[in-house]
């Protein structure tokens, strides 16, 4: 059980509210709902009752939050503590990573960074990005690799461009696109769209749509899938295509075909991105050995 569910759980509970709540909590509504959910489930009681028109709070929604503010403040004390005792290290730095293809993006960095700055505590979280995006405005993730987009909030952050990747499409190995060598966004015109039902990849796919229409077509969809595994299941299950960023190569499925964009405005710019106002002195430093061992500016 993540202690930010908790949290996120006491905020909801002072709200009664998830669009608030989500707003207060520097993330999307989609996403908080998500980790109730998770939160009950793992709990398995239920802990909120929602409707259309209000929230309340189950018995033991309300035995919770009751609850909350002591367990809550004892585990703020107990890593205050722990943070103390750890005086082998200066400082802490927790880096936020796509769980996809890791390895295209670190390649060197936590060798050399170790080198370098031996007494920073580097600290790696695989993660989706959105639930990178969310532990970075709880201040759980000091620095994320992200794309740069303008998802809820990103105002607040400072982003530092490192690459840019090409969008692929992926389809099942007998669409007649997946005899071709590269693809372009007008060949896509007769295909369902696949999209990952989240805030974030929902910036993505309306840039997508719209340079959809600059190519003389109104894309069909988008058909919202899950997550990014069942996005690609779905393809593979003939519901349509997905065109997403070229290291998500590393999910591939038997019967998928990978197929280049040949538009060069298909691109996302994969960027460093931390909250401005955070002044731990590792994240510059971070900065500059990513920049000069990240795996991507090799290839």
């Amino acid at each position: 059980m993540k202690i930010s569910y908790l949290k996120e759980f006491f905020v909801l509970s002072e709200f009664l509210n998830f669009t608030k709540a989500a707003e207060h909590l520097f993330m999307t509504q989609p996403a908080l709902s998500r980790h109730i959910s998770l939160l009950e489930e793992k709990l398995n009681i239920l802990l909120v009752e929602r409707t259309t028109k209000y929230v309340e709070l189950t018995e033991a929604g309300k035995l919770l939050k009751e609850a909350l503010p002591s367990i809550l403040g004892e585990y703020e004390l107990v890593v205050s503590k722990l943070n103390a005792m750890s005086h082998k290290n200066l400082y802490c730095l927790r880096v936020g990573i796509p769980s996809v293809s890791v390895n295209d993006y670190l390649g060197k960095v936590p060798e050399v960074f170790k080198q370098h700055y031996p007494k920073v505590d580097l600290k790696f979280h695989p993660n989706d990005p959105e639930e990178n995006i969310s532990a970075l405005f709880h201040s759980e993730l000091d620095i994320i690799m992200v794309s740069n987009i303008p998802f809820p909030n990103a105002s607040l952050l400072t982003f530092h461009d490192y690459a840019v990747a090409p969008m692929i499409v992926v389809c099942r190995e007998d669409s007649p696109l997946a005899h071709k060598k590269s693809v372009s966004l007008s060949d896509l015109k007769d295909y369902n769209f696949l999209c990952n039902n989240s805030s974030y990849y929902a910036v993505i796919w309306e840039k997508l749509a719209l340079q959809c229409k600059w190519s003389g077509f109104t894309p069909k969809g988008p058909i919202y899938c899950n997550n990014m595994d069942s996005t690609l299941v779905a393809v593979r299950q003939g519901q349509g295509i997905a065109v997403v960023s070229l290291h998500h190569k590393s999910l591939a499925l038997q019967g998928l075909v990978y197929v280049t964009l040949e538009e060069t405005s298909c691109i996302q710019k994969m960027s460093l991105a931390y909250r401005t106002a955070d002044n731990n002195p590792a994240i510059p430093k971070f900065i500059d050995v990513f920049s000069q061992y990240g795996y991507y500016l090799s290839k």
